[in-house]
Parts: structure tokens; sequence; C-alpha cells
């Protein structure tokens, strides 16, 4: 079972063209079961008023289930996941902030559950961007926790969580979470894609998933590079 986080700025390259294609064409390199995208735009004037999880679909043959943070009008800007596998269940969560809503960096963010069915059962997906404010970052990493607590079949938690391994609100998250960090032992960065030098992008899933393994992947076609693990489907 391989899944792929990727914060793809709405189709925005390192070299400051915009191509969902070029995002698409590096997602079926990966051949993944699952796809958790963050900054994914919905008919926005800056991306051309292109329908981007209809797009994606179209190009990689996977349903898109999106579902926009923030919005305005028809337009919308938020997570999208893409799979191949039976969906059985799909919410979005908002997540708590205490950044005052006037501030630029303090858009509204969100958790986008996804329950598939796999080969070894029943999976549930979690997809997350998270602010650029410790504080409503620590809130997140709480909510979330919580919310995986809850939780009773395997989980897998995918996104751009805009901090370090070693911050406090990683840690909270994967400590009360329950979570085990896919990437810990390669440590690679992934932000920004020209010259990484900061792990922002994450997949953590719980004790039942044994991982197999886990890359980085090298592309421009975004300011952050995309994650793919692959997990036995067998799952305990």
């Amino acid at each position: 079972m391989r899944l792929v986080t990727y914060n793809i700025c709405g189709g925005l390259g390192m070299d400051g063209r915009r191509s969902i294609e070029r995002i698409a064409q590096t997602l079926m390199e990966v051949q993944a079961d699952i796809v958790c995208l963050q900054e994914v735009h919905r008919r926005l004037p800056w991306s051309r008023w292109e329908d981007q999880p209809q797009r994606l679909s179209q190009l990689t043959g996977m349903p898109a289930y999106f579902r926009g943070s923030w919005g305005l009008g028809g337009s919308r800007f938020g997570n999208c996941t893409l799979t191949s596998l039976p969906v059985k269940h799909l919410q979005q969560l908002p997540l708590p902030r205490k950044t005052a809503p006037m501030l630029a960096w303090s858009e509204p963010r969100s958790l986008l559950v996804v329950e598939c069915e796999t080969v070894g059962g029943t999976i549930t997906v979690f997809n997350t961007h998270w602010s650029l404010d410790p504080r409503d970052r620590m809130l997140s990493a709480e909510h979330i926790a919580s919310i995986l607590a809850g939780i009773q079949t395997p989980y897998i938690l995918a996104g751009d969580l805009n901090a370090v391994p070693s911050s406090s609100e990683v840690q909270t998250l994967l400590h009360r979470g329950r979570l085990t960090d896919a990437g810990l032992a390669l440590d690679l960065p992934t932000f920004p894609s020209d010259q990484p030098r900061r792990r922002i992008d994450y997949l953590f899933h719980s004790s039942r998933l044994p991982l197999k393994s886990l890359r980085v992947l090298d592309t421009q076609a975004s300011d952050h590079l995309p994650v793919a693990a692959e997990w036995d489907p067998y799952f305990m």
C-alpha cells in the first residue's frame, strides 16, 4: 500500500510556472494508492480559475475528495485526497486557532478524514495543513491527538505541518496521538524544494501498520518535496 503526501502550492513550481499536469506526472510516477495533497485550488483567479481537484482526478485516474479550508464565492483553497481504494466515509473537521482572523497568516485550517477499504481491512487517512503560527499549531496537535485517541482502525496522518520534528507541537502530536514518524530514520528535508533545509512534510502512522519503505522525491513542481511511503497492506 503506497501513500504520498505533497503540498502542491496550487501547482506553482520553483520556475514560476503553474502546471497541474506536472504535479500529476510526479504523482503517476509513484503509482500510489492514496495521495494526500495540500494547497489545492478550485476556481481561484491566480490559478486561472482551474478546478484543480477535477483536473488531477482526470490526469491520474483516481477519484478526488476535496474540501476547502478557505473560500470566497465559488472559489476554494484546501486539502484534497486522491485514492483508487473504495471510500467508506469522508469528513472534514475544522482545526482550532488563536490568531486573529484578520491576520494574513491565520487562514482557517482543517483536517480531511477519509476512511478507505484495503485488502487488509479498513484504514483511516488524515490529511492536514497546519498554520504558520506556533500557537495555532499546538492547538492543532492537541486537537488531532484527541481525535486519534478514539480511532479504532489503523491510521495514517499526512501533511504539511509547518514545523520541524523537534518542535513542541510535532512532539506533542507524536506522543499523544500514538504515532510513529515514518521519516524519522532518514530525516530528509522537504522544503524548499530547490535547496531543501527543513523537514516540515510528514507521514505518521499507527503501530498496527508495518512500514516497508520511505523516500522523498526530487522535483521542483512545487516549493515542497513529496514524501512517499509504502506499508504492508496486511496489517495487524
